[in-house]
C-alpha cells in the first residue's frame, strides 16, 4: 500500500526530481513555492510529486516522478489521483500540469489520466 508524506525542501530527492524536471533550477523554485510529497511503499520512497499554487484556484502540478524500478506498476497514476486530492482540499477548482521533460512516455501517462 502506498502511503504518502509531505516533506520539507531540504529533504527533497533531486535524483527523483530530476527524473520529470531536467533544471535544478526549476526545481528549487517550484519547492520554494509549492508543496511536496514523498510516495512511499513499506518506508521505502518510490516517487515524489510537487504542486504550486498559481491563483486562489488554479494550482498547477510541477514534478511527478516514480523512481525507475517501481515504474509500470500503477504507482504514478496514484500518485497524480493524490496530487490532485491535496490541491482540491487546499481549495483547487483548477489543476494544470506542467512537465519540463516532454517524453512520449510521459505525454501518454497524462493523456490517459485525463
Amino acid at each position: 500500500m502506498i502511503q504518502f508524506q509531505e516533506i520539507k525542501q531540504n529533504e527533497a530527492l533531486w535524483d527523483l526530481l530530476l527524473l520529470a524536471q531536467p533544471s535544478l533550477e526549476n526545481i528549487q523554485t517550484d519547492l520554494k513555492q509549492g508543496l511536496c510529497h514523498v510516495a512511499k511503499i513499506d518506508s521505502e520512497i518510490v516517487g515524489v510529486f510537487v504542486i504550486v499554487q498559481k491563483s486562489e484556484r488554479l494550482w498547477e502540478i510541477t514534478n511527478i516522478a516514480v523512481a525507475p524500478k517501481y515504474q509500470g506498476q500503477k504507482i504514478g497514476k496514484a500518485i497524480l489521483a493524490h496530487a490532485i486530492s491535496v490541491a482540491q482540499n487546499l481549495g483547487a477548482r483548477e489543476i494544470e500540469v506542467g512537465t519540463g521533460n516532454s517524453s512520449l512516455n510521459q505525454l501518454a501517462f497524462y493523456q490517459k489520466a485525463g
